[in-house]
């Protein structure tokens, strides 16, 4: 999904912090990206889940109040856009500008940051690893353009990690969810995006598959060359479905190339 709000209030908190803190070269390099973001929010893409299994009050907001499901995906396997457009040929190895649209960066799980201390900790961490890495690289004996390049390097790589912290922030009401992320960045949308009717409006979204490569492609996954659509581990039944649907949705999986995934019913004595 895409959600606007969520991805700026990430970059106010991260704003907020570097306001109060002193000069140095690496936090004005982090107060240049905050400032003035390179990617537009509508680039960035988030799959939302939570590691806690079997909770009320998940049923309750995000289950049709109970009676709905609870789909448990493997994090070890990691996922690629899959895309029914078709993808531009790269020519002799180099990336287009038009080769360009098809190139997006799909994150593993990470976890949500909800407290101030802990988006201070993600922050400061970010700081010395760039002040070790501008260190590094100003004491080399490389040439004076070899430096540039490399302190251009360290400026990209930065706002990538400042951009991650970002789209992780949450406010600490939420922190119950014990929510988790995948983070997809496009860096030219446009042709890839699907979208659908939301309770507020049109929303763009991404479809996510299993990437056959294993290894965290960063381009498009042409649809037809989707193996699997997402790796299903088990489906969890909400607690107001009756028992005897278990069945049904085992005969379903199997139905869809699902064959072996488990099938349970909640415990929460949801009311």
């Amino acid at each position: 999904m895409n959600d606007r709000a969520e991805v700026r209030q990430g970059w106010q908190k991260i704003r907020s912090w570097l306001e109060d803190q002193p000069v140095g070269d690496a936090l004005d390099l982090l107060r240049h990206h905050a400032n003035d973001p390179l990617k537009r929010s509508h680039e960035v893409f988030v799959l939302c889940a939570s590691t806690r299994a079997d909770d009320a009050n998940q049923w309750r907001l995000y289950a049709n109040r109970g009676s709905g499901y609870a789909v448990e995906l493997d994090p070890s396997v990691p996922l690629i856009v899959a895309s029914e457009h078709n993808l531009t040929p790269i020519a002799g190895g180099k990336i287009s500008f038009s080769a360009a649209g098809d190139l997006v960066e799909v994150g593993p799980w990470m976890h949500v940051i909800y407290t101030e201390a802990d988006i201070e900790a993600a922050l400061q961490a970010l700081v010395d690893k760039i002040d070790s890495a501008t260190t590094s690289i100003r004491s080399s004996t490389a040439d004076p353009d070899e430096k540039d390049e490399a302190l251009q390097d360290v400026a990209e790589w930065a706002y990538s990690d400042l951009a991650e912290i970002a789209h992780l922030i949450k406010e600490p009401g939420f922190s119950g969810e014990s929510e988790v992320r995948i983070v997809v960045t496009f860096f030219m949308q446009q042709k890839h995006i699907k979208y659908r009717a939301g309770a507020y409006g049109i929303v763009g979204y991404a479809e996510l598959v299993t990437d056959p490569s294993g290894g965290g492609a960063h381009r498009v996954l042409p649809k037809k060359d989707a193996v699997d659509a997402l790796p299903i581990k088990s489906v969890r039944l909400g607690p107001l479905l009756h028992e005897e649907h278990l069945e049904s949705v085992e005969t379903f999986l199997r139905n869809n190339g699902l064959r072996g995934v488990g099938v349970s019913r909640s415990e929460v004595p949801l009311r």
